[in-house]
């Protein structure tokens, strides 16, 4: 545990602690990734206000790792707290104690370091276990996102802070400096455009896969979470409005995205890959109501995603639409009355390469062509019908910034330099509830430059109202769609999550009143 008195030494972020003789708490494992953001989170905890904090978040995004760091850095203070108190999950009813006069961690249980939990500089870590919430130290609960487990505490008015989730980069930095060959970047890649920021699925489970696992064996408890059969999926589908979801499984599903000071922000998609599986799961269910409750229920980043499946959905369908010309110059006004834009009904087509929409040598005409991913600057969809070639993007944001590089670019990637005399016009289709207050913003390259740039100078704007709401009421009417109550939703509680690597058993905690010592630290 000496070890722990260094990691004021290591760097703010991207360092690694390394225990030559294992983890405390997991010896499977020798070294610790210390994560960029562990130093900003650490300073949240001593500067804090709120004498008890919560760290929540994904599963499997480093919280118990966190632990380790927090105890180096209280152990690291000018003045570290007389008693440093900390439990957890694995360790049954056994309490470890850190007693700075004596230089030694002890051993016991609750009652046998009654005393300490209540001297007010104490600092009382609790890791996947509910804290005794009399103890007059400051509590610090490192949990997942379990009601049961974190209740009393948030009645109590403790202050909720979340784990960020790993970006690839990071991913694969610690991959480089922890696991190696254990787990080849590809491999960690693939995992991360199907888990998303996980640690534990993208790099802890492969590390210790014996013999070491493919990418089909390792997405196999994803793949089951998203199967139709699944209570997660159904779950996740009816309480996308909540942030308590379901079992441990939607952790596989939905994920916690911060913003700044481990502020909650929003619930999303794991990963690309599950939303559109998610997607497909509610068509596939309850046809295209089922997509559109799943949009009623949110908000922010998630609807924004669902709503634009839902108009996905809903534009090869045909009708009319109403839209409202876009001035090209830099002020991007609206520059007319409302009008009515018709569209045939029309085959749908998913493409990923330029090649799939020219296939036959012409740009194929009365297909609407959905990107396969969002890779395209500017476009979600295109649809060519006649001498017009119709571009849409969907947005819920309330501006969206016009550029005519970015418009120029497009272009090229489809291709549409090869067109002759094709009317160019761009829609951005917008709900109803926030059309009137939408607005277009110019970017530096904007108003295109005629000569440099022909075809984005000769793109017509428009503002196209995408009112999905309306439409499915219409098709329920005609007796298009049955229309289905939604479900309530549900907020169950989420068992704790497993840490990245397997648990360790440990031997049963001391009887009460037998605190013994099991290591020191130099005062």
């Amino acid at each position: 545990m000496a070890r722990l008195r260094t990691v004021r030494e290591l760097p703010v972020g991207s360092g690694v602690l390394t225990f030559e003789s294992g983890l405390p708490l997991d010896p499977t494992y020798s070294s610790v990734y210390i994560r960029a953001c562990y130093g900003p989170l650490f300073e949240e905890l001593i500067t804090s206000n709120y004498k008890n904090l919560i760290i929540t978040g994904t599963g499997g995004t480093g919280k118990t790792y966190f632990l380790y760091y927090l105890l180096g850095m209280l152990m690291s203070l000018p003045e570290p707290p007389p008693y440093i108190l900390w439990e957890h999950m694995t360790l049954n009813d056994e309490m470890l104690c850190y007693d700075r006069a004596l230089g030694q961690v002890l051993s016991g249980t609750r009652r046998d370091f009654k005393d300490q939990r209540n001297h007010p500089k104490a600092w009382y870590i609790s890791d996947g276990i509910a804290p005794n919430m009399s103890a007059q130290a400051r509590i610090i609960l490192i949990t997942a996102l379990r009601r049961e487990t974190y209740k009393e505490m948030e009645k109590s008015g403790a202050r909720i802070l979340y784990m960020p989730l790993w970006s690839l980069n990071e991913l694969l930095d610690c991959r480089a400096k922890v696991y190696g060959s254990s787990v080849p970047e590809g491999l960690a890649t693939r995992l991360y455009e199907h888990f998303g920021g996980v640690a534990r699925y993208v790099l802890g489970v492969p590390s210790v896969a014996k013999p070491p696992a493919g990418l089909d064996s390792l997405l196999q408890p994803l793949i089951k979470a998203l199967e139709a059969s699944s209570p997660a999926a159904a779950q996740v589908q009816a309480g996308l409005g909540g942030l308590e979801v379901g079992p441990e499984a939607s952790d596989h599903l939905l994920h916690i995205v911060t913003k700044d000071n481990f502020k909650l922000s929003h619930l999303y998609f794991a990963s690309p890959f599950v939303g559109d599986k998610m997607v497909a799961r509610a068509l596939m269910k309850d046809g295209l109501e089922g997509l559109a409750t799943m949009m009623v229920r949110t908000r922010g980043a998630m609807r924004a995603y669902l709503y634009e499946q839902v108009m996905h959905q809903l534009m090869p369908q045909g009708g009319t639409f109403r839209v409202v010309p876009i001035s090209s110059d830099e002020a991007l006004s609206r520059s007319g009355p409302e009008t009515d834009l018709e569209l045939h009904s029309c085959t749908s087509r998913i493409f990923k390469e330029e090649e799939e929409i020219w296939a036959g040598g012409d740009f194929e005409e009365n297909v609407y062509f959905k990107l396969a991913k969002a890779n395209f600057p500017t476009v979600d969809s295109v649809l060519r019908v006649d001498k017009t070639l119709h571009m849409f993007q969907m947005t819920v944001d309330s501006s969206k910034t016009v550029g005519a590089t970015a418009l120029t670019s497009t272009f090229t990637r489809l291709g549409v330099e090869k067109l002759e005399n094709v009317d160019l016009r761009l829609y951005y289709v917008v709900p109803p509830d926030i059309l009137d207050d939408f607005k277009l913003r110019a970017d530096a390259s904007w108003p295109p430059a005629g000569k440099q740039q022909p075809l984005a100078a000769r793109t017509r704007l428009f503002l196209l109202k995408g009112d999905a709401e309306a439409r499915l009421l219409q098709q329920e009417q005609a007796g298009v769609i049955n229309r289905q109550r939604p479900a309530a939703t549900v907020a169950a509680a989420r068992p704790a999550a497993m840490m990245v690597a397997p648990v360790v058993k440990r031997a049963a905690a001391p009887s009460s009143g037998r605190i013994r010592q099991i290591g020191g630290w130099p005062t």
